[in-house]
């Protein structure tokens, strides 16, 4: 399947960029993947080489969200990012399951070299704000994985 958007996106200032192997720029290319962009100045960047197996989804929801694939694979994926949302997937990482960064703006999410995820749930929030009398975000949860994951040391909270 290939990626899915109208051409009013292309106008919203929203990017695909994928970075060769031979050091040129791919500016939206064509991919394997469904991509939605509901908002604008959105950007996803891969760098090759990556591998995108079985059904992968990307959904930016709203503006100013940057996805950073760096040399990883995904497989059976499907991402959500919200508002001024960061993900970054380092170098030799293998993701297989939902990432769902959702209604909390500038969530971040950093995921490691090396890193295997398998069949997941990531939430780095618990889905809905919780705020203090001055209407500041008190339940927020941006997480970092680091190299070589295991189950009980996998994401700490940044």
């Amino acid at each position: 399947m290939f990626f899915k958007w109208k051409k009013s996106h292309f106008h919203n200032n929203n990017k695909v960029i994928i970075h060769t192997q031979e050091g040129k720029l791919l500016v939206n290319p064509k991919l394997n993947i469904n991509i939605n962009f509901l908002g604008s100045n959105n950007l996803l960047e891969i760098y090759e080489p990556y591998l995108f197996e079985r059904y992968v989804s990307i959904i930016f929801y709203s503006d100013n969200a940057k996805i950073i694939l760096n040399k990883c694979r995904l497989v059976d994926c499907c991402i959500e990012i919200c508002k001024g949302g960061i993900l970054s997937v380092d170098e030799g990482s293998s993701v297989g399951g939902n990432i769902h960064m959702l209604n909390e703006e500038n969530l971040k999410v950093f995921i490691g070299k090396n890193c295997m995820f398998s069949k997941i749930e990531l939430w780095p929030t618990d889905g809905h704000q919780v705020t203090d009398i001055y209407g500041n975000c008190i339940n927020r949860g941006n997480l970092m994985g680091g190299g070589y994951c295991n189950r009980k040391s996998c994401m700490d909270r940044l």
